[in-house]
This record gives C-alpha cells, sequence and structure tokens, in this order.
C-alpha cells in the first residue's frame, strides 16, 4: 500500500495537460455538485462551488475541474466525509496552513484514480471485458476496504503505522 508520501510524489508527477476551454466542465461540475449534496452530511456543509480555471469560461486549463467544498468541521470532515468520498474513489490528502507542517487547513480530494484504472484496463484489455471487469472489481474492493478500515478504526489505515500506539 502507498505511503502518504508516495501518493503526493505519485500527484505531483503527473504530467501537466493544458486542454481549451469545454463547457462539459461547467456541466461536469453541476453533476458532480449534485451527487456531493446527495450523498455528504447536510450538517456538515456550508456550501459547494466551482472554482479554479476551469470555473472560468473561455480559459484553457488543466481538465481537472474543481470543486470546493466548505465544511463547518474539518474534524468530523475526517470521520465521516472522506470515508465516504474514498468508498467512491476519491483519494485525500491533509493540506497545512502554508508550507509542510502546522495544523491541517483544508482536506484535499482527488477522483483520478479510478479513471487512470479503467483507461490503462481498456488499453491492456480492448476485447477482454472479463479481464477488464476484474481490473476495476480488484481497484474497487481495494478502495472499499480501505474506507471500511477507516470507518471502522476512525482514522486514515495508510497513516496507522506512522502513528504512535497508545
Amino acid at each position: 500500500m502507498e505511503s502518504q508520501q508516495q501518493r503526493v510524489q505519485r500527484v505531483l508527477l503527473e504530467p501537466v495537460d493544458i486542454s481549451p476551454y469545454d463547457p462539459a466542465w461547467a456541466v461536469m461540475f453541476r453533476q458532480e455538485k449534485e451527487h456531493l449534496l446527495s450523498c455528504l452530511p447536510a450538517d456538515l456543509i456550508r456550501r459547494v462551488e466551482h472554482f479554479g480555471s476551469t470555473a472560468v469560461p473561455g480559459l484553457a486549463a488543466k481538465p481537472i475541474v474543481d470543486i470546493l467544498v466548505e465544511v463547518t468541521d474539518l474534524q468530523a470532515t475526517r470521520v465521516r466525509i472522506a470515508p465516504v468520498l474514498e468508498s467512491q474513489g476519491y483519494e485525500y490528502f491533509w493540506r497545512p496552513t502554508r508550507g509542510d507542517d502546522g495544523t491541517p487547513f483544508y482536506a484535499w480530494f482527488i477522483k483520478r484514480e479510478y479513471e487512470a484504472v479503467k483507461i490503462r484496463l481498456a488499453s491492456a484489455f480492448p476485447a477482454d471485458r472479463i479481464a477488464y471487469t476484474r481490473g476495476k472489481s480488484e481497484f474497487i474492493d481495494r478502495v472499499t476496504d480501505q474506507a471500511k478500515r477507516y470507518y471502522v478504526d476512525g482514522r486514515d489505515a495508510s497513516t496507522q503505522s506512522e502513528e504512535p500506539k497508545r
């Protein structure tokens, strides 16, 4: 299993791809906003906004729709929101206020890994739907197991070995 540091490095090394503005980005945001509002605890959510370059009509951008979910409590987000999003293929990273240390200012969720798995599997098994589905199932099972462990233990399973025993 990847450590938090390995996950950060993997994300930071992803290629930068700038695409011309696509009106579908606004549609993708609205669909994901509706989804988030339907599955996240309403008592923790203040607002859901489209931000970043994909929110600016006509502006070329990395084709990643950035969504800001303002919450009432970061600790509750870690316990009640992170497992829900992880079970749906999001990865998350706690981001410090400034630099690489300090109290977390926000949680950064990324929903890219599942898409990359699907693209890799479609390329590897273009005529073998069973192998393609098996590969997706392995990913889904792994992410679901991580979310279950997180929900039961109340903490991120990838950092369990790094935390001191009480």
